[in-house]
């Protein structure tokens, strides 16, 4: 196939769950077909990977923000605001932004448009260009519709009946997104469940240092800030009190937590290279994240990895003997206390799962079986 992948920003580096997420489908994709990669321009000064597999051209034609209430042309990173969905009011203000795609889709020809994490919606919906090949959106999230206020709710339930006229199939990562689905679409008949994934090094090893706790997020993100500063507020004391001389990594991209000073056995990394290399050393993962969206490529990281992890509940992580999910309720410190303590006490033997390859991962492969059928109902 000949896929053309729409993205609303740089994919590259690779240093958030989204951007994980996109350069694996890349990846994956461009092992057995040709791609052509647009993409919004955030960060301009961070190089396009090469792409060592099939065939691939990958340009950038995109060069707009999102105007989410900051001037069209920054390049900072702006994190979203838990739980509102404010996007079929962002795409008339995005107009202006939007270069027209006729050229380059016409020299690629492409037999479908994979529009990835939603927003791609925006971008291919808004094209006149985009009308005359089939369509993707990749990564919907339809509770962020469910959880908003009543006019954002309304005015995004028109919004998506309107792109469910185009788009011949939209994914969703878990059960529970197609439940929400249902009530914003009723017919869910083109909504198909892609699950996320995770990949290690092929030659990872573990080698964990005792009482070392890793959380690794993009800390640009709210939701993921607000946990790891819960979590250093109200759980990690009462671990440190059991345990002296357990330590915290903080691992991922974004402004300094504490800028008088972390607390002692608290250190901030910021973005790496390789996540594989903190999870090698890690006794537990922790994953403290309430509110919004964010769980699910950390989770997935840390069990491909082979990490005991304490987290919060997500439709997507089933509870095993190395992951303890903690419900969210008054008493949620001390739980998720006692379960970091009980990992660290008691490793329990993480079972470390098969290696494989981003073209063999389960998300590209569910996701070009869905590239696939929708090219063979439109031929």
């Amino acid at each position: 196939m000949r896929i053309a992948i729409i993205s609303p920003w740089n994919p590259w580096p690779v240093d958030s769950g989204s951007r994980q997420r996109a350069d694996l489908i890349i990846r994956g994709l461009a092992a057995s077909h040709d791609v052509f990669v647009i993409y919004g321009l955030q960060q301009p000064y961070h190089a396009i990977p090469e792409l060592n597999q099939h065939p691939t051209a990958v340009a950038q034609f995109l060069t707009f923000r999102w105007p989410r209430g900051e001037p069209v042309g920054t390049t900072a990173d702006v994190p979203r605001k838990p739980g509102i969905d404010v996007r079929p009011r962002d795409i008339q203000r995005m107009h202006p932004c939007i270069p027209d795609l006729s050229g380059p889709l016409a020299t690629f020809k492409p037999d479908v448009i994979l529009a990835l994490e939603a927003d791609g919606a925006l971008i291919a919906a808004s094209q006149h260009s985009v009308q005359s090949f089939p369509m993707v959106v990749d990564q919907w999230e339809p509770s962020r519709i469910v959880d908003a206020r009543l006019a954002t709710r309304i005015r995004s339930q028109l919004f998506w009946r309107s792109i469910m006229q185009h788009a011949r199939a939209i994914t969703v990562v878990t059960a529970a997104e197609k439940a929400a689905a249902r009530h914003i679409l009723g017919n869910v008949s083109k909504v198909c469940i892609v699950e996320n994934e995770a990949l290690r090094v092929s030659n990872f090893a573990r080698n964990p240092a005792p009482m070392t706790l890793l959380f690794a997020g993009n800390l640009d993100y709210e939701p993921n800030r607000d946990a790891i500063l819960w979590f250093i507020a109200d759980v990690l004391p009462t671990i440190q009190k059991e345990m002296s001389g357990v330590q915290l990594q903080i691992v991922g991209r974004g402004a300094p937590l504490c800028p008088a000073g972390l607390p002692v056995g608290v250190t901030q990394q910021g973005w790496v290279d390789d996540i594989s290399a903190c999870y090698s050393t890690a006794s537990v993962a922790i994953n403290p994240v309430r509110t919004g969206h964010g769980s699910r490529v950390k989770n997935r990281c840390a069990i491909i990895h082979g990490v005991p992890l304490v987290t919060f509940p997500d439709p997507s992580t089933l509870a095993s003997e190395s992951v303890r999910c903690i419900p969210a309720l008054p008493n949620a410190a001390q739980e998720f206390a006692a379960a970091c303590l009980a990992f660290l006490q008691n490793p329990p033997a993480a079972p470390l799962p098969e290696y494989e390859s981003a073209a063999d991962s389960r998300l590209v492969t569910a996701l070009s079986d869905v590239l696939r059928r929708v090219v063979g109902a439109d031929a």
